[in-house]
Order: C-alpha cells, then sequence, then structure tokens
C-alpha cells in the first residue's frame, strides 16, 4: 500500500463526494478502470509526452471514460493537470482501504508453503475474524520456497507461523539458555 499522503486525501475526498451522491462503487469501479487505462503502455507514454498539451492528455483519456461516475473523471483530469497520474493505482489502494474500514472489512494476505484448499482458507478466515474482530477478505499465495507452515498479514498486523521462524526462535531460546 502506498504512503503517498497526496494519495490518501484524493481518496478520502473522492470518498467523501462519492458517500454524498451514493455512488462510492460507481467510483471504485471507475477508479479501476482508469487504474487499467493509465497502466496501458501507450496511454502511458502518451501521458508522458512534455510537447503534448495537458488539454489534449485530459481529453483523449477522459473520452474513454463514458459510463464512469463524473467524480472521477474530474480526478482523473486534476491528476493529468498536476502531472500525477502515476498516483492512481495509489489512490485505488487507499479507497479500498476506505472502503473496508467503512464496511467494517478487513484484508488478510496469507502466504503458505503448500496450495490452501477452500475449507482450509475458510477456517483460517474464520480465524483471523475472531483475532482482529472484524469481517476478512483472504487472498493466499504459495511460497514454494518455505519450508512449511504460513505467513499471515492483516492490515499492519503480521503472524508468522513459518516453520523458518519457529526454528529461529528455538534457536535463539536455546541460545539464551546456555548463556
Amino acid at each position: 500500500m502506498s504512503k503517498n499522503p497526496s494519495a490518501k486525501r484524493y481518496a478520502l475526498a473522492l470518498y467523501q463526494l462519492a458517500n454524498e451522491n451514493k455512488a462510492v462503487d460507481k467510483c471504485r469501479l471507475g477508479l479501476e478502470l482508469c487504474r487499467d487505462i493509465v497502466e496501458d503502455s501507450r496511454i502511458s507514454a502518451f501521458l508522458g509526452m512534455p510537447n503534448v498539451r495537458v488539454e489534449r492528455k485530459i481529453e483523449m483519456v477522459t473520452t474513454n471514460l463514458n459510463d464512469v461516475d463524473k467524480l472521477v473523471v474530474n480526478l482523473m483530469g486534476m491528476l493529468i493537470q498536476r502531472d500525477t497520474i502515476s498516483l492512481v493505482q495509489d489512490i485505488l489502494d487507499q479507497y479500498n482501504k476506505i472502503l473496508d474500514q467503512a464496511s467494517g472489512r478487513e484484508r488478510a494476505h496469507v502466504v503458505s508453503a503448500v496450495a490452501m484448499t477452500k475449507q482450509s482458507q475458510g477456517r483460517l478466515s474464520k480465524f483471523l475474524s475472531e483475532v482482529v474482530g472484524k469481517d476478512i477478505e483472504l487472498t493466499a499465495d504459495v511460497d514454494s520456497d518455505m519450508t512449511a507452515g504460513l505467513v499471515a498479514r492483516v492490515g499492519d498486523k503480521i503472524l508468522d507461523g513459518s516453520v523458518k521462524t519457529r526454528l529461529r526462535d528455538l534457536r535463539k531460546s536455546l541460545a539464551e539458555g546456555a548463556s
């Protein structure tokens, strides 16, 4: 997630306006579309051209945003004007964080040594939900370099149940006991 304070301010302002206009989900979808547009290498190259007028850049991007809420279109225009279009992904990340917080949901990312079954993910999601006191939206990845166990990141908390960490802790405790 972004540490950029501008992205957080833009996301919060967009959320507040979208909430007033009952367009929170529509703005999220619009931001996702904007992110996809900006990630296109041809569009990104065009937006980076110093000899192209800002008005032309705004026109080119906003013509692709016909079904997107005006709040997002206006935000895109402002980002292009300020030459900060690269913040779109960070703004989307921050916007999603705000949505999660508003709905009492927390995202968790788990890395395990082997692929987890849906049933295992469900049990882990329930456990993490009890630990943090919020609904959990879980994503899981596999790291074949892990010997065994898993590492879960929930918000800014890390729950490390990997064998590597447990062995390191055991080694440390044995070394301290020998002293």
